[in-house]
């Protein structure tokens, strides 16, 4: 199918009712499931960008099949805070983004250093093109995405995703018992450590690892690439999806912890303010808590910062 592009401008936005534009595109507001379906089939032969801000400064976001409402009302909003504290640390320096989804945290780090080199790894096909068309319409500069997953090992598994862009789509087939995938979807999965001389550069400074239940297979694939080139490692790992799966993922997280503790890398929490808008410190952990996901307090809790242990002192000032 060949794509349009449809550019709504920010005068017509303004114009047109808000709240009924917002509804339109389910930016954070229910919608019928039929209505929903609908206005999809309807958008998909169309790019539709509109215009959006983040951080203060302009993008162009797209509406691609009728998937990118996440690109217009950004979640996380802290993360902008802990990137501007990383880039501190690390001027110049390369940015590794480890489960890309439709681009949320490139359009974050674009906003604090427009031409920063951005390697990004993705296994989802249809997350791939989405952000393919992200750089394109924005023009991004030093961008390359890596259509494949991070693991320990090489070969092919399945993603279990519940839409297109399904944020918390999983290589991990028993992490959330019961999700239905929309469909039976190959992906391919590599160690780092056997391809980062071939596709990142000499200077990466920053990885960010967001990989749903997965992060202990990512981590121990690129084991080597974090003792030669030490770079400070921000990563998401989840409370178990139910006291069913508890004795599961502590196992799995005892496991990283062995693991960082091994190539000296030491874990803290990234603790954030009320608003979940800013980070105000780190805390140094021993383990990951062992609890059940709670969508009112787990998100403040999941975070964590990876920091070699050569760089602690100069890291914690960074995050007073």
């Amino acid at each position: 199918m060949n794509y349009k592009d449809v550019v709504i401008p920010l005068g017509l936005i303004e114009y047109c009712d808000k709240i009924k534009f917002l509804f339109l595109f389910n930016l954070g507001y229910p919608m019928n499931p039929k209505l929903k379906s609908l206005i999809k089939r309807l958008l998909m032969p169309f790019n539709i960008q509109v215009p959006v801000t983040v951080n203060g400064v302009k993008f162009k976001a797209i509406i691609m099949q009728g998937v990118g409402g996440s690109n217009f009302d950004l979640s996380e909003p802290w993360m902008i805070d802990a990137l501007r504290r990383l880039l501190f640390l690390r001027p110049g320096a390369a940015f590794v983004d480890v489960g890309v989804n439709i681009g949320q945290t490139l359009l974050k780090l674009k906003s604090l250093a427009p031409d920063i080199v951005y390697v990004g790894f993705e296994p989802n096909p249809f997350c791939v093109r989405y952000t393919q068309e992200l750089i394109r319409v924005n023009q991004f500069t030093n961008c390359e995405i890596i259509p494949a997953g991070l693991s320990d090992y090489a070969g092919v598994v399945t993603l279990i995703a519940d839409s297109e862009a399904d944020a918390a789509g999983s290589m991990i087939t028993n992490l959330r018992p019961g999700k239905i995938a929309i469909r039976r979807q190959h992906i391919s999965v590599f160690p780092l450590d056997t391809i980062a001389k071939d596709v990142l550069p000499d200077n990466i400074g920053i990885v960010k690892i967001d990989v749903e239940g997965a992060e202990l297979e990512a981590i121990t694939g690129m084991k080597r690439f974090l003792i030669e080139r030490r770079p400070l490692v921000t990563c998401e790992v989840l409370h178990a999806h139910s006291s069913e799966q508890l004795s599961m993922v502590s196992g799995r997280n005892d496991q990283l912890i062995r693991l960082l503790n091994e190539i000296d890398y030491r874990p803290y929490r990234l603790l954030k303010d009320q608003a979940q808008t800013q980070i105000v410190g780190l805390e140094f952990i021993n383990s990951f808590n062992e609890e059940v996901w709670n969508p009112n307090t787990s998100p403040a809790l999941c975070d964590y910062l990876f920091v070699p242990g050569e760089k602690v002192e100069e890291t914690l000032k960074a995050f007073v």
